[in-house]
């Protein structure tokens, strides 16, 4: 790796806007009182600013931010970084606290860019079609129990959000973890060039927002520019080896990788894997037993990545230990309630066909002394491979031998074709084509020790159901 973790000499960056106009490349004289000014904070939203930040002004499809920058400054920014063609519509007061560049958005990613050299730390990125946003938390919360980590702030992780990110480091981080999203191919890429990643997770390869890519083969080649760049510089890169695509695009470019997941092949290996009753699993990884908190496998996939490299960074196990015990996931998702003796696992905020798949092992894996049904929602944003992946669904479904499975939505009856065409009975499967319906389903075919999945896509509404079940109704 380029870089390495080390605590030696760290001592904090005093981020001063004249240190900030050079960074960004700025050819500007402040004057001393200004240039000497210490930033906190860097934004691009005029909302946020607080005293002492930084504005920069970029301009957007509908909003340029150079209309705002006044208002900035009056919330009390210390400074702006402008386009250097919309110096003449501010007073002489307003210039003298202006970082004017060519473009501000290429001064910013390449401020960025110095920036990263400065703190001289190695950098973990995660991209991935699903669960960036939870392994990278976990990745932080693992590896904070050796080193102080910087990270993603917030959901900043595309071409603006990433260098605002980097730059809110304060120079004591030990080591950084960064999420790197992407809505076209070529994306990741540049965000490799900022960050300059030492080590690199993809999640997996699926079908979430293909429609913005094009295709699952383009999605591929978006995430694996993260590969790339960490072959280049013979960088570690971890890859999902129980998610298909991720495995089979690996195949064909041969880039040295670790492979994390519960199936015989992968170097990080999750064996003895057991769900509770409650839906959350246990498994061991290098013959040390851990235990998650939280219902789902999705979980344990975003969590074997993080001990892999923390492994690696020499961390205590039984520190380890304590800490994926106590380790909970930004957003809560996957909860399991209890109505009339029936459990239901509520897993409604979002759908793909990855996440539907994971909801369904879910599904299979806890224990229950009843029926296992589905209660399958539509999958949104899917383009034309939307019929195909809703009877992909329902043949799952059955693959995982569900006991009945109610379908509910627009795509419905594509997920009642998948189930019936994979052998369900159709006594097994029904149709509905509201919420309201699903719900009236399931007071009539569930029963006290019945374990019930709801999933969906968020605009289904199927988290309705409840107030329904509750007697409350709609």
């Amino acid at each position: 790796m380029k870089h390495t973790c080390s605590a030696e000499n760290r001592t904090p960056v005093i981020k001063t806007i004249g240190m900030l106009a050079k960074l960004f490349g700025s050819k500007v004289v402040l004057l001393p009182e200004i240039a000497e000014s210490i930033v906190n904070y860097i934004w691009m939203d005029s909302r946020k600013i607080e005293s002492g930040d930084l504005f920069v002004a970029l301009k957007g499809e509908t909003i340029d931010g150079h209309d705002y920058v006044e208002t900035a400054l009056k919330a009390g920014a210390i400074g702006a970084l402008v386009d250097e063609k919309e110096i003449g519509r501010y007073s002489e007061q307003v210039k003298a606290r202006l970082i004017p560049v060519a473009d501000p958005l290429i001064a910013l990613q390449n401020g960025a860019r110095e920036y990263r050299q400065m703190l001289n730390i190695p950098f973990v990125a995660i991209t991935g079609s699903n669960g960036k946003t939870t392994t990278a938390h976990f990745m932080k919360e693992i590896l904070s129990v050796g080193f102080t980590v910087g990270t993603t702030h917030g959901n900043f992780n595309n071409h603006i959000g990433l260098p605002l990110s980097i730059l809110r480091m304060d120079g004591m981080e030990d080591i950084a973890v960064i999420e790197m999203g992407a809505n076209h191919v070529g994306e990741i890429g540049e965000l490799c060039a900022i960050a300059e990643p030492d080590m690199g997770v993809i999640t997996n390869i699926g079908y979430a927002h293909v429609g913005e890519f094009g295709g699952v083969e383009n999605t591929a080649k978006a995430k694996f520019q993260l590969a790339e760049a960490i072959q280049k510089i013979d960088g570690l890169l971890f890859l999902n080896g129980d998610d298909r695509i991720s495995v089979e695009t690996n195949m064909k470019r041969e880039i040295p990788a670790f492979y994390f997941g519960s199936r015989d092949h992968n170097s990080e290996l999750a064996t003895n894997v057991v769900c509770s009753s409650e839906g959350c699993y246990s498994f061991d990884f290098n013959k040390v037993r851990y235990e998650l908190q939280m219902a789902g496998k999705h979980f344990m996939y975003s969590l074997l990545p993080a001990l892999a490299i923390a492994t690696r960074l020499n961390i205590k196990t039984d520190e380890l230990q304590e800490k994926v015990k106590s380790i909970r996931p930004a957003n809560m998702r996957g909860t399991i309630r209890e109505i009339n003796g029936v459990r239901y696992i509520e897993d409604c905020y979002n759908a793909n066909p990855s996440s539907m798949k994971t909801a369904a092992e879910l599904l299979r894996d806890i224990p229950s002394a009843g029926k296992r049904i589905a209660v399958s929602g539509d999958m949104r944003e899917l383009g034309i491979y939307t019929e195909d992946l809703h009877r992909e669904c329902g043949a799952y479904f059955a693959e995982l031998k569900t006991d009945m499975v109610i379908a509910v939505g627009d795509y419905a009856s594509f997920v009642v074709e998948g189930a019936l065409s994979a052998g369900m009975h159709e006594t097994q499967v029904i149709f509905c084509k509201t919420v309201a319906e699903s719900a009236q389903t399931i007071k009539n075919v569930a029963a006290a020790g019945d374990l019930v999945l709801l999933k969906g896509s968020r605009g289904i509404g199927l988290d309705k159901v409840f107030p329904i079940l509750e007697g409350a109704g709609l």
